[in-house]
């Protein structure tokens, strides 16, 4: 089979960084995932531990419902809410 020069060229030419699904799965993109689900959390913060439910995810932070572990995210569960900036998350971990 004959390939023209330009084919051949793009054939061998790397992909572009940047450029794949994997590439754009972010932090935040793992988050949407964890909020979806409604998983319990535990976030490491330079100020302490703080555990629950992430309610929504913004672009720089996560809403995070506080309540105990083991119990399902209800209003009445809930002890308070808290804003947590991306920039401060220091460990997120799945109990």
């Amino acid at each position: 089979i004959l390939q023209s020069a330009e084919v051949r060229a793009s054939l061998a030419a790397p992909a572009e960084p940047g450029s794949g699904v994997v590439d754009r799965i972010g932090f935040a993109f793992v988050l949407r995932d964890l909020a979806r689900r409604r998983r319990f959390v535990e976030v490491h913060t330079p100020g302490g531990l703080l555990s629950g439910t992430i309610d929504r995810v913004g672009r720089d932070h996560i809403d995070l419902a506080m309540h105990d572990r083991g119990v399902p995210r209800r209003s009445s569960e809930v002890r308070q809410y808290r804003i947590i900036p991306l920039a401060g998350i220091q460990l997120l971990r799945l109990p």
